[in-house]
């Protein structure tokens, strides 16, 4: 399972020069360290930067001193737990939170750790997910052909690809289920939330959906006699749990806001919680109203047109339109809030906020987090806003089919059709027309010429058998790139020499002799090889000049 799940998902979890550290770096031990150690480096770690010390010490407390103790008590609640320590070796911290978590993935950071990735890890993912998605979209395409009568096989064998998606997420949620309560770190035994309840319902809700998909392939093969209140009993239980898990955010009043910085921010993002969770309350009281009637409906117990079986469903969409733009104003306002309050800070204090070469509010760390939570928010009110309309399209298009209308079943799947092409064509071109990030090798990233950036030295004997090396070297000079504070001291090529750059300048110092930057290598058509600075090797020095001269 770790081999496949390694492998699949190696291009999405590989995070980038985001700021953070390693764990092992945030509690400052290594990776062979005992748990003991850890224990010892955490309470070191809690004395010097918990926020009621700084406070003992007189320091102004910041959301940047609270984020930095929250990163080192994450990183001792992975590392203090052998099981969790053991997943975070293996597949990182990114890794780690998807396993705990799956829909902790930021499809944002998906996509930039894909990017970054190795053509190697890029083409591996991409053939997985055709494969996945040419698979799943199976369903569909059989779905499809039975309802136009084109074949005549069992819905069970219909489903076949629905049966394997299932049984795959099954055993995933299943086994976080069955890992257990993870006991409380040491010393956070107050501030400790067991995640096993959500677990244990991202199960049970699963359950339900594959027992319902269960039954109402049974019923439309004419397999059980049953009526359609027993076939959607699955379902309505799946919408009770969420109905629960809904009333739970609202009566906890949104939860903690950890990226508030006064009391009017707070406010403006627990009211955002409570009204999705509010959202969530009325789309399920509709869904459920909607469930109703279809039954009614397919037990022939009300004679209605299946336009009005579904005006529950149209409530629903017209108020996710409105929930939608509600929460994408909220993170509008919020954003505006932090840049006025920002202005008028600096205004007080006589200066300015704005970047004279940009033109935008440069804010502060504390403004930035909570103006980054608010960009998430608009952001997910946008994609939220666009499944809508999709799925909305979908719906007119089954409800015009199921009254007769004369058009193909694979109209009404035209916009899944279109978006997961469109999708699969774009992810196809990031594979093959992204070329690899400067110093990545195999998707690890160390450098692609140790000697050629000041990242190593290098020997005239090294360059002489190996041109590419040579000409990197050569090539990077001439760009200017290897300088002073680039790289640090430019190591000389022949040996019992050294030469030193300064800042900003392409003067090197040999003796006295200004340094002479390289003349472009000759081609093969100018008539045999030549050294790399003209008809004499003085800028390289001795045999190394003439061996790069060599080159073709």
């Amino acid at each position: 399972m770790s081999f496949m799940f390694r492998c699949c998902c190696r291009p999405f979890l590989k995070g980038g020069d985001d700021g953070s550290r390693p764990y092992y770096d945030q509690l400052g031990v290594d990776r062979e360290c005992s748990t003991e150690d850890i224990k010892r480096a955490y309470k070191k770690k809690s004395l010097e930067l918990h926020p009621d010390k700084l406070a003992q010490r007189g320091q102004v407390l910041t959301v940047e001193d609270q984020s930095r103790f929250q990163r080192v008590k994450e990183a001792y609640e992975v590392l203090v737990d052998p099981k969790r320590r053991d997943l975070y070796d293996e597949f990182g911290e990114t890794g780690l939170k998807l396993i705990e978590d799956p829909q902790s993935m930021d499809p944002q950071t998906a996509f930039s750790n894909f990017m970054r990735s190795s053509s190697y890890d890029r083409c591996a993912i991409f053939s997985t997910l055709v494969g996945v998605t040419a698979f799943v979209l199976l369903w569909p395409v059989l779905l499809c052909l039975q309802a136009d009568k084109t074949i005549h096989i069992p819905w069970t064998a219909i489903w076949t690809p629905l049966w394997v998606c299932d049984a795959f997420l099954l055993f995933i949620l299943w086994f976080m289920v069955f890992l257990g309560r993870r006991s409380p770190a040491e010393g956070l035994e107050e501030e400790w939330r067991d995640d096993l309840p959500a677990r244990v319902l991202n199960a049970v809700q699963l359950s339900c959906n594959v027992l319902f998909q269960v039954f109402l392939t049974l019923k439309l093969d004419k397999v059980v006699p049953w009526d359609w209140s027993r076939i959607f009993a699955p379902w309505l239980a799946w919408e009770g749990i969420q109905l629960f898990r809904n009333l739970t955010v609202t009566s906890t009043g949104g939860g903690p806001t950890p990226f508030a910085t006064s009391a009017e921010e707070g406010v403006l993002l627990r009211a955002m919680a409570v009204r999705q969770a509010m959202l969530g309350l009325q789309h399920g009281v509709l869904r459920i109203v909607f469930c109703a009637l279809a039954i009614l409906r397919l037990d022939e117990k009300i004679r209605v047109t299946w336009w009005v079986v579904f005006t529950p469903l149209w409530l629903f969409f017209a108020t996710q339109f409105v929930g939608i733009c509600v929460e994408y104003a909220l993170a509008k306002r919020l954003q505006e809030g932090l840049i006025a309050a920002a202005i008028a800070t600096a205004a007080e204090r006589g200066g300015s906020v704005v970047d004279p070469e940009t033109g935008e509010v440069e804010l502060g760390p504390e403004e930035a987090m909570i103006q980054e939570q608010t960009e998430l928010m608009a952001s997910r009110a946008s994609m939220l806003a666009c499944q809508a309309a999709i799925v909305l399209v979908m719906a007119l298009l089954g409800v015009a089919r199921i009254e007769g209308a004369h058009f193909s079943v694979f109209l009404v799947f035209l916009p899944v059709f279109v978006i997961v092409g469109c999708f699969t064509c774009s992810l196809g071109c990031a594979v093959c027309c992204v070329r690899d990030a400067d110093g990545v090798v195999d998707g690890e990233n160390r450098p692609l010429n140790p000697g050629a950036r000041g990242q190593g030295t290098a020997s005239a004997t090294s360059i002489g058998t190996n041109p590419s090396v040579a000409a990197s070297m050569v090539r990077d000079s001439r760009e200017g790139h290897v300088e002073a504070g680039s790289g640090g001291p430019q190591q000389d090529l022949s040996e019992g020499r050294s030469s030193s750059h300064k800042t900003g300048s392409k003067v090197r110092e040999e003796g006295g002799t200004p340094y002479r930057p390289p003349a472009p290598l000759p081609s093969s058509s100018q008539g045999g090889p030549k050294t790399a600075s003209g008809n004499d090797s003085q800028g390289w020095g001795g045999e190394a000049g003439e061996e790069i001269g060599g080159i073709d």
